[in-house]
C-alpha cells in the first residue's frame, strides 16, 4: 500500500515534467513542430523536413565516438582505494565487452536525449544470467521514472525512493 501511494504522488507530482518532456518527443521525432494547427490560413506554410532529425544523428554519432571515460573515488577515508580500481576496472570490461548491451543502451539513451532533453541508463543485473550473472544495461524513457519529490535527483543518497514502471508478464509477477 505505501509503494502505489509512492507510485500515485510520484506520478501526480512529476505529470507536468513527463509532459513537457511528450512535447519535445512530438517536435523533434515525429515531426509535430507546430502547437498551433489552426487552419485560419490555408495558404500559411508549415515546413517539416528530416532536417532536425539528421541534425540530431550527426550529434548522436559525434558524442558516441568519444571514448568512454568513468572516474571513481573512495567514498570516504575508510573505503579501500584499491576497491576503487577494481570497480573501474570491472566497468571497463563490461561496459566494453561486445556482448554486453551497453553499446546499443548508451545508443538509445543518447538519441533519447537528443530529442526529449532528458533520457536514463538503468544499470541492472541478472544473476540467471551466464555462469555467475551478468550486468544489464537498459535504456529508460524518463517518463515511467518516479522518485520522491522535493529531490532535484534520484540518485541523492538522501532521496528514499525510486520507481521505474516496467511492463511485466504474469509470470515475472508471480516469481
Amino acid at each position: 500500500a505505501e509503494v502505489k501511494r509512492w507510485y500515485e504522488d510520484g506520478k501526480q507530482f512529476y505529470a507536468p515534467w513527463h509532459s513537457l518532456i511528450g512535447s519535445e518527443l512530438a517536435f523533434a521525432v515525429d515531426g509535430q513542430h507546430y502547437a498551433d494547427d489552426n487552419e485560419r490560413d490555408p495558404q500559411r506554410i508549415k515546413p517539416v523536413d528530416p532536417s532536425l532529425l539528421n541534425m540530431q544523428r550527426h550529434k548522436a554519432a559525434q558524442i558516441l565516438k568519444a571514448a568512454n571515460y568513468y572516474e571513481m573515488r573512495p567514498g570516504d577515508d575508510r573505503d579501500d582505494p584499491q576497491a576503487s580500481a577494481d570497480g573501474k576496472a570491472l566497468l571497463d570490461q563490461v561496459t566494453n565487452d561486445p556482448e554486453s548491451e551497453f553499446q546499443d543502451a548508451l545508443e538509445d539513451v543518447v538519441d533519447g536525449a537528443l530529442a526529449a532533453r532528458v533520457w536514463g541508463l538503468e544499470v541492472g543485473f541478472d544473476p540467471d544470467c551466464g555462469a555467475s550473472g551478468e550486468v544489464t544495461f537498459e535504456a529508460t524513457d524518463p517518463r515511467h521514472v518516479f522518485w520522491t519529490p522535493g529531490f532535484k535527483s534520484p540518485h541523492s543518497r538522501r532521496c528514499p525512493w525510486l520507481i521505474i514502471e516496467k511492463q511485466m508478464l504474469p509470470a515475472e509477477i508471480e516469481a
